[in-house]
Formats: C-alpha cells, sequence, structure tokens
C-alpha cells in the first residue's frame, strides 16, 4: 500500500516537473518572441502631394517631430511637481494651466528632433516622449491658394491617407518586421504656376490701373479644358461659386443658337436706330450705344449691336418656342454646374422656360435675366474655339499611386456644328481686328474674341456706375491652345469691356506666348506649319512633341531615334497628315 503511494506521488512530481519545464520553454521560446516584438515605431502615413503640371510641389505632408510631457509621471517623481510645471511652462512659454489639464500636453512641435532635445532642460527630457507626424503645407503666396484649398478638399479621398504602419523590433533575434503605411494617393494638376504668376502680376497692375474694386482671369487649355491659371483678388472662390449676368459677352452662343437653328445667315441684315421696344405694347426699351444703321450679322456681332441681338431673340422665340431656346441654353451648360472641381460650384441663375415674362427673350440677349459663373461663361464660350464641342472645366489632370500615373479623361459633347464655330471663329476675329475688341488685338497672332459690359443688378434694379467689365477670347484662331476670361469689378476709369478687360486680355496673352517661346525647343520654333518638318535625328518625345505643334499625326514605329519617315521633308501640305517614323538606335 505505502509502495502503490509512493508510485503516486512520483507519477504526481514527474508530471509537473514536465509542466514546468513546459512552461520555461514556451516563456523562453514563444514568450520572449511575442514580447520581443512588443517595442514597435510608429510609422505615420502621410497625404498625397499636390503638383502643378511641371511637377512642382504646391501642397504637402511635412515630417514634424512633437514633444509629449507624460504629466503623472513627472508628479510621481518629482519632490515639487507644481514647481517642475512653473519652470518648464516659462521655459517653453506655454501656459501652466494647459500643462495641468493635460494627460500628455503637447511641448513643442519642431521639424528636428535635435530642436526638441536643444529646447526642453535636459532634467525634464525623461519625462518627454518624441513621436512623428506630418504637418499638411501648402503655397500662400500666389492667388491660386484661395482655389488649391478648394481643389483639395473636392479631391480628399484621393489624397487621404489610411492607416499608420509599424516597425517593429525584435529583441531576441534581431529581426525587424515592417507594416507600411497606407499613404493617400499624389495628383496632379493642370496649373501652370508661371503662367500662374504672370496673370497674378498681370491683374494686381490693372485693379491698380482702372481702379477696380476685384478683378479675375482664368486662362483654360482650349481643347481639353485644363485651367492653367486663375488670378483673383476674391478671397472666395467666386469663379465657382458667385455668379453674374454676362452683358454682352453672351452674344455669340445667341447668335450660334439662331445661325444652328437656320434662322439668321451671316448675310442677314438688321437696321438699329440705336434703340428698339421688343414688343409694341412694352414699356421696356433697350438701347444701343451708337445708331449702326443698317447691319449684316457679322457686324451686328463685331459692334456689338444690342437691337440686332435682340430682334434675333425675337426671331427665336417666333421660329422654335421658348422651350426650344430654353433647351439650347441648357446645352450649352447654363444653368447647371460646369464640372469644376471646386466645392460647391453654383449652377448660375437660369429661370425655367415657363416663368419667363413677356420681354425676358429680350434681356436674355443682351446677357440680362440670366445669372452665370465664370466656369459656365468661359466653357460655353470656349465650345466656338473647339469647333462646337463643349469640354469640361477642370484641374486635376492625373493621380499618381504604386500602379504608376493615371491620367483623368472628362467628359466633351459636341453642341454645335462644326460649320457653325468656324463661321463664328471668322466674325469673333474681326471683332478683335476692327470691332469692340480691337484693344485686344495682339501683332503677328489671329485672335477671337468678345467684349462685354454688365451693370450690376441688385434688389432695387440695377445700379448706375457700377459694372463688370469682361473680356473673352482665344489664340491662336487658326488652332486655339488657349481661351482666357478677363473680369474686372467695378472699375472706375472706364467700364466698357473693350476699354478696360480687352487690354488686360492683351497683357495675358502677350505674356503666355513670352512662356511658351522660352519653354518652347528650338527645333519646335523653326518649324513652319503647312510644311512637312524633317523628324530625322530627333528622339521619339521630341517627334511627336514637333507634330502636335504642327497639327500633324505620326505613327511611331519602333523606339529609340527617328531614322526614317514616308512622307519626305519640305513636302506642302494643307490638310492634317499622317506621317510614318521608323526609329532605332544609333548600332542599328
Amino acid at each position: 500500500m505505502e509502495e502503490r503511494r509512493i508510485r503516486q506521488l512520483l507519477a504526481i512530481f514527474f508530471i509537473l516537473s514536465l509542466a514546468m519545464i513546459a512552461k520555461v520553454v514556451y516563456d523562453a521560446l514563444i514568450g520572449a518572441q511575442i514580447f520581443a516584438f512588443a517595442f514597435t515605431e510608429r510609422i505615420p502615413a502621410k497625404n498625397g502631394t499636390v503638383y502643378d503640371r511641371n511637377g512642382r510641389v504646391l501642397s504637402t505632408d511635412l515630417l514634424r517631430y512633437v514633444a509629449y510631457l507624460d504629466r503623472d509621471y513627472l508628479m510621481l517623481n518629482s519632490e515639487d511637481g507644481e514647481r517642475e510645471i512653473l519652470d518648464l511652462a516659462k521655459t517653453l512659454r506655454l501656459d501652466p494651466s494647459y500643462l495641468r489639464e493635460k494627460r500628455f500636453p503637447v511641448l513643442m512641435r519642431a521639424p528636428f528632433e535635435s530642436s526638441i532635445l536643444a529646447a526642453i532642460p535636459s532634467n525634464f527630457i525623461k519625462f518627454v516622449s518624441i513621436g512623428k507626424e506630418y504637418e499638411r503645407f501648402s503655397i500662400s503666396t500666389s492667388s491660386f491658394s484661395v482655389y488649391l484649398k478648394r481643389v483639395e478638399r473636392y479631391h480628399w479621398d484621393i489624397l487621404k491617407k489610411g492607416k499608420d504602419g509599424y516597425l517593429s523590433h525584435n529583441l531576441v533575434s534581431g529581426e525587424r518586421k515592417i507594416s507600411e503605411p497606407s499613404n493617400g494617393k499624389d495628383i496632379r494638376l493642370t496649373v501652370d504656376m508661371d503662367m500662374q504668376k504672370a496673370a497674378d502680376e498681370i491683374l494686381q497692375e490693372a485693379i491698380v490701373e482702372y481702379g477696380a474694386k476685384d478683378g479675375l482671369i482664368i486662362i483654360m487649355e482650349s481643347q481639353t479644358g485644363g485651367i492653367s491659371a486663375i488670378a483673383s483678388t476674391y478671397d472666395w472662390p467666386f469663379a465657382a461659386q458667385g455668379y453674374f449676368e454676362p452683358g454682352s459677352s453672351i452674344k455669340p452662343i445667341i447668335y450660334a443658337i439662331a445661325m444652328e437653328e437656320g434662322i439668321v445667315s451671316t448675310s442677314t441684315t438688321f437696321f438699329c436706330e440705336g434703340k428698339i421696344r421688343p414688343l409694341e405694347d412694352a414699356s421696356v426699351v433697350i438701347h444701343d450705344i451708337d445708331a449702326h444703321g443698317t447691319v449684316t450679322t457679322v457686324d451686328a456681332l463685331v459692334k456689338s449691336c444690342n437691337v440686332a441681338s435682340v430682334e434675333i431673340s425675337k426671331y427665336m422665340i417666333s421660329k422654335i418656342g421658348l422651350e426650344r431656346y430654353y433647351w439650347w441654353l441648357r446645352r450649352f451648360g447654363f444653368g447647371e454646374p460646369s464640372g469644376i472641381d471646386v466645392e460647391k460650384e453654383t449652377s448660375g441663375n437660369l429661370l425655367d422656360f415657363s416663368r419667363w415674362y413677356d420681354t425676358f427673350f429680350a434681356h436674355l440677349a443682351i446677357g440680362q435675366g440670366i445669372g452665370v459663373n465664370a466656369f459656365q461663361l468661359i466653357r460655353a464660350f470656349n465650345a466656338i474655339a473647339t469647333n462646337g464641342v463643349l469640354v469640361t472645366p477642370h484641374f486635376l489632370h492625373s493621380i499618381s499611386g504604386p500602379d504608376g500615373e493615371k491620367e483623368i479623361l472628362y467628359p466633351s459633347k459636341r453642341v454645335i456644328s462644326e460649320s457653325t464655330a468656324i463661321k463664328l471663329k471668322r466674325i469673333l476675329e474681326e471683332v478683335v481686328e476692327r470691332g469692340t475688341g480691337v484693344k485686344a488685338s495682339v501683332a503677328g497672332l489671329r485672335i477671337g474674341g468678345k467684349t462685354g459690359t454688365a451693370q450690376k443688378a441688385s434688389t432695387n434694379g440695377y445700379e448706375d456706375g457700377r459694372y463688370y467689365s469682361i473680356f473673352l477670347g482665344f489664340f491662336p484662331l487658326e488652332s486655339p491652345q488657349y481661351t482666357v476670361l478677363v473680369l474686372m469689378d467695378e472699375p472706375s476709369t472706364e467700364y466698357l469691356g473693350g476699354e478696360v478687360a480687352a487690354p488686360v486680355f492683351k497683357s495675358v496673352v502677350e505674356k503666355i506666348t513670352e512662356i511658351g517661346e522660352k519653354d518652347t525647343p528650338e527645333f519646335v520654333r523653326n518649324a513652319v506649319k503647312g510644311v512637312v518638318p524633317d523628324f530625322r535625328g530627333l528622339t521619339v518625345k521630341e517627334a511627336q512633341l514637333l507634330a502636335n505643334a504642327l497639327g500633324l499625326e505620326v505613327e511611331i514605329i519602333g523606339r529609340g531615334i527617328v531614322k526614317r519617315q514616308d512622307i519626305e521633308p519640305g513636302r506642302i501640305y494643307s490638310e492634317k497628315l499622317k506621317i510614318s517614323l521608323v526609329c532605332g538606335f544609333e548600332s542599328e
């Protein structure tokens, strides 16, 4: 019996011994690993960076070091914690109550860890932990900063960072594990900061010269809708969130609708005696600056004749009706957001046709009774520059992430026929050559444009002496690259669009041309449009640049340097050509 009890005790002892050995092994091999990896360093995630079209940083996250005080640890390990709090607050110029109230108050932020260590007294270092964070910085010296903030917020889902990463150190094996942070994606905008700077300078000079209250310049790529620059003296995004009556700058749209519907042709005539009563029994009389006499459709637009515009608008009411007229205005994008990627864009103010009063058509013809934002107006006008295609104005060009850079495509639609657009382009060229827009002309450059003068409206009617002076134009006429809107708010020296906004437009065009010439390679500057150039010896990128400048289509065969071309250099062409370029390397 005694022997049996001894065996049982030995068995129990053996089992307990095995359990203790297992525990020791677990602690040494498994538990130690877990404990080792418990020491980790946070890698903060970063929001995406915003670049201009040339890769210059507009907004980004910059790494900052942050010093936190462990208040409770200080109070427990100091003989006089209250005095220590007061000393630290005095040294770092902080409010003592802030240090008392917070469990882990932030003592300071700095771009370098060494700056923190140098600023905090050494006897406090043991109570301080230093972490990392990113802080957002954006350009602030350009007027574009007002729009940059809104563009960032519009695209924040793209830029927004995800989870932080971690770096774990294994104190037993020395192994390191990294969990990468989930950074936001970068975006590239269409804005060119060289153009932006030039537009800002021109606008500031114009504000002083014409004694204007405020001003706005938009430079848009005609064929794509990309915004190259937007200079503004408003401290809010007026171009997207405000609206105004466009005045005579809307007339090209009215004429385009009438020409598309076959209501007028370039040879239709009108008689202007300097004023017109839209309806026989109406009390409203619309005046012109001059009595233009008998004018054709061409001369009416060149001289910005109000009488002719009212008559055209009246013809449309009788021929196509209110609903169709309204449909056309909506087709040009009025009464709805333009699509610009700025938060809270206004739709403007376009009354539904069911609410048009009896003389509304007459006021509409001269740009009254309709409210447009600047992007709506430049977009609609630009449809003439693009031979009838309505593009979407935008700031975002492309998105970059782990999978590379992806260019964004925007919707466009044809709103008028190419033939109608071409006729209007020729008329708008005459506006600049001999009409109300002569002060917008630039020597050696074909320009199409239209002036506008809009008296400011209020709840009590139109206000004496308060105007928007407007000019819209595109260039070069034969293949427009840029469309520009100039708006001067309440100029005091002059007020007509042709006297105030047109000269500002001219300055913008001259500056853009100067910037373009500086950035354009010599082989492009020396090329002659209408003559096939010699592509041989150019890289693929250079060949494509040259082809784009001349309006040629090229087919690239192979890689490297252009060796042969299927259409010989020097050939004269009048229509768009497609040229095959065979490429290779020097050794081939």
